[in-house]
């Protein structure tokens, strides 16, 4: 249930909402783009994973931080940008769903957002099992939806008659160190596609043996995640070309349109589904932070609140939501997103960096981790400059 529960929010956040846009930053390359990203967040997977092994408890990379820097103030500030890069994402994931929504809702934007939060906001305050069941089932969904468009593009790669020649010609440029910075800055979209692992640190308390089954459950999810991303975006850039994802709001739906005669309204629901399951997790992982820093004393206790119904912070919850609200109407897809990568960049960065300094700690450090997770740190600090710059560039849409 867990890797299904980190499946729902890095698959909703990757494909469904962003196929188009990386179609149209990197082209031919967008396979590149998913690898590299992918790559990337092996590294800072990893660091997730040694300090949930370590810390298996809520509040996760603000504990993490606060435990390897030995400062509560630096743990506050990390907690609070986890909560808010969560936030964002799910407005991000709001607008991504709109495209889908109105293949067969006739509503505009902002009613179809407000309707979409007001069912977030009450399956996230009903109870941590209704949302992670729900969560699953959907997940289930959205993969196969994915696996569905993939075997669609795959066959009609092999309708074209395109030799494999031809296809490395076209994925494998004679030039392919020029393409690097093409790939470096969808790799900068790509990687919020992978984001999502991180969340899973988060329900740590309502895990059972948390120091053993999240840890795996991190890695299966970042490598599951890889090979259907790839499978998708290789056939799908072969099949129709990326000039095609980048013109479409819908990408996956309107890739159905153009490979078979089902109605792609069936397309278009699974990526209302799968969004909408990445913005849920997304608003229990943040409202899980406010709970645990509450817990702490480190925000206003009221944010700790549980209803005694529902066994959830319902106050935390609610104060997640009105966010999301504020930034789905007044953001974009394009600038919420390399926003939220933005920011969980810094949050990486000050993990990879705490655990450095808790392996220093321990009584027999590991030189390993403490090189894998420094290479992290410099990996991650090197990709926020680039989607600072990235950020500060006019975009549309």
């Amino acid at each position: 249930m867990i890797v299904l529960y980190g499946l729902g929010t890095t698959i909703g956040a990757g494909i469904y909402a962003l196929l188009g846009e990386i179609a149209q930053t990197s082209g031919m390359m967008a396979p590149w783009a998913f690898l590299v990203a992918a790559s990337l967040a092996l590294l800072t997977a990893l660091s997730f994973a040694r300090m949930v092994h370590r810390y298996p408890k809520a509040a996760g990379a603000a504990l993490y931080v606060q435990n390897g820097f030995g400062s509560k103030r630096l743990g506050l500030m990390c907690g609070l940008i986890v909560i808010f890069a969560g936030l964002v994402s799910s407005a991000a994931l709001l607008n991504g769903l709109v495209g889908y929504a109105q293949a067969f809702i006739y509503l505009d934007r902002s009613t179809i957002i407000l309707i979409a939060v007001s069912a977030i906001g009450l399956v996230v305050c009903w109870g941590i099992n209704l949302s992670v069941w729900v969560a699953g089932i959907i997940t289930l969904l959205e993969i196969g939806g994915l696996m569905w468009g993939a075997t669609l593009a795959s066959a009609e790669v092999a309708n074209l008659n395109l030799t494999f020649s031809a296809a490395l010609d076209s994925l494998f440029p004679t030039s392919l160190l020029s393409s690097g910075p093409i790939i470096l800055s969808g790799a900068i979209l790509a990687f919020y596609a992978f984001i999502g692992f991180e969340d899973l640190v988060e329900v740590a308390e309502e895990v059972k043996d948390a120091s053993n089954t999240l840890p795996l459950a991190i890695v299966t999810t970042l490598v599951i995640s890889t090979l259907l991303y790839l499978f998708l975006v290789t056939s799908a850039v072969l099949a129709v070309g990326p000039t095609y994802l980048a013109q479409s709001n819908a990408p996956l739906s309107d890739l159905i349109t153009r490979l078979t005669t089902v109605d792609p309204r069936y397309m278009s629901a699974i990526g209302v589904l799968a969004i909408s399951n990445g913005a849920l997790i997304q608003v229990i992982m943040a409202s899980r932070v406010l709970y645990g820093l509450g817990s702490r004393g480190q925000i206003p206790t009221f944010l700790a609140k549980v209803n005694k119904f529902t066994k959830t912070p319902v106050i935390a919850t609610g104060l997640c939501i009105s966010i999301v609200v504020t930034l789905s109407l007044t953001g974009t897809v394009a600038k919420l997103t390399k926003t939220t990568s933005l920011l969980i960049l810094i949050v990486f960065m000050l993990v990879n960096l705490a655990l450095v300094f808790d392996e220093r700690r321990t009584t027999k450090p590991n030189p390993f981790v403490q090189w894998q997770a420094g290479v992290a740190a410099l990996v991650c600090a090197f990709l926020a400059i680039v989607a600072v710059m990235e950020t500060l560039t006019p975009v549309d849409g």
